[in-house]
């Protein structure tokens, strides 16, 4: 018995010994002398530049998804979002908008790209436009309903392409495509409020014998109330809230745009 501890002792002293070898030739000590700096530039300078700017980029999103900091927040005030770096802030979709939403908005400009938006997917998708506002009309829960799901489920599709590199072209191409349904959600839900405006006014009847002049008049009525919704500045410590009114008829327009398929399937 005394000659198997004695053995036994001895086998765990020996892989002990072997273990500490193997950890100390792994990862050598740095010189007193030598800097973290310099020896990561040792370590990057044995690697190729197309390797190395690779493991750069999985090192940065790594620590970015460990490493706790100011970033990872539930809730995100103006402050955090200002101060947030160019680089982080581009890979986060809704941060992004929010922030531009927190600042005052171009009217002119708006009010110009809005005009000009409106005017083009009003001539070219005429039964597109007719047959969302009237989705709208009838179904307006279901079709907010839609537009908030759509959108939710882009941009959050795009928040994860743009965590990996390799997946930033899709995330970007998936943006682009969320901003063009957006644009003719917002000409939608827009017109669909001039068109009430129209209606109030009696002018509606007198207008619908000519389609040209009453598409005209409704982008007309409509881009004056974008600029009137964006006009509305912010309430003491909150941000201006026009931009978020937009949106939301924005959303309203998506999800018409979305339950008829885009004009194909008329409710």
């Amino acid at each position: 018995m005394q000659l198997k501890h004695r053995l036994l002792t001895i086998g765990l002293f020996v892989a002990g010994a072997a273990i500490s070898m193997s950890l100390a030739v792994a990862a050598p000590a740095s010189q007193p002398g030598q800097s973290s700096a310099q020896t990561q530039s040792t370590s990057a300078s044995s690697l190729s530049p197309l390797t190395y700017e690779r493991a750069s980029q999985v090192s940065i999103i790594d620590n970015d998804l460990r490493t706790p900091s100011s970033s990872h927040k539930l809730f995100y005030t103006q402050e955090d979002i200002e101060n947030m770096p160019e680089q982080e802030i581009e890979r986060r979709p809704l941060l992004y908008w929010r922030r531009w939403a927190n600042r005052p908005p171009h009217v002119a400009l708006l009010c110009t790209i809005f005009f000009c938006g409106t005017i083009i997917f009003s001539e070219l998708f005429k039964n597109a436009a007719i047959a969302a506002r009237d989705c709208c009309r009838k179904h307006f829960w279901r079709a907010l309903g839609l537009g908030l799901f759509l959108a939710t489920v882009m941009l959050s599709m795009a928040r994860l392409m743009f965590i990996d590199p390799i997946g930033t072209p899709l995330g970007i191409l998936l943006i682009g495509l969320y901003e063009t349904i957006a644009m003719a959600g917002v000409a939608v839900g827009f017109t669909l409020i001039a068109e009430a405006v129209l209606r109030r006014l009696r002018l509606s009847n007198k207008l619908s014998h000519r389609p040209v002049a009453y598409r005209l008049t409704l982008t007309i009525i409509a881009t004056l109330i974008v600029g009137f919704i964006l006009a509305i500045p912010g309430i003491g410590a909150f941000p201006p809230i026009g931009i978020r009114i937009g949106a939301w008829i924005g959303m309203l327009g998506m999800g018409g745009l979305l339950k008829t398929r885009f004009g194909t399937r008329p409710v």
